[in-house]
């Protein structure tokens, strides 16, 4: 995506960016997905993780709605992607977080339908919300081999 942010500063101000951000992390404080807080107007929180969010929203310019798209934390810095009177903003994909997508064996061996299984995956989705790196891929990964050699060697 195409990073707008000093073409938004230009228009806007530094300050209003600040705003913004400002405004949207009292909104996640508060565990809220919609809403107005300051003078800003949020029709959409997206926490991609603990540190990571896309706010879409706008606020009042020379009386007219200035819509945004704007992305912050630590993966992007902060990074408008879109904004102006007449944007045409949409949410993003919810992304679902799957535990080993592509191996085989847990399908083939109905590990999916286990309930210790299902504990495990929603472990792993806390996980990767909270702290997502390789190192929790990678401990998940290596948990999913051996229960599927446990499940192996118990058929």
């Amino acid at each position: 995506m195409y990073d707008k942010t000093e073409n938004f500063i230009k228009t806007y101000g530094t300050n209003k960016l600040s705003e913004i951000i400002e405004c949207a992390i009292t909104m996640i404080k508060k565990s809220s997905e919609f809403g107005i807080e300051g003078d800003v107007h949020f029709t959409n929180i997206h926490r991609m993780d603990s540190i990571n969010a896309l706010v879409i929203g706008f606020f009042f310019y020379d009386d007219k709605e200035q819509w945004f798209r704007i992305e912050f934390g630590d993966v992007l810095g902060t990074c408008v992607h879109d904004f102006g009177e007449n944007t045409d903003i949409t949410p993003p994909e919810t992304q679902w977080r799957t535990l080993c997508p592509n191996n085989h064996d847990v399908d083939r061996l109905g590990l999916r339908k286990r309930k210790s299984f299902q504990e495990l995956e929603e472990k792993y989705n806390y996980d990767m919300f909270m702290q997502p790196s390789i190192a929790t891929i990678s401990y998940y990964e290596n948990l999913v081999k051996d229960y599927i050699r446990g499940s192996t060697c118990n058929q």
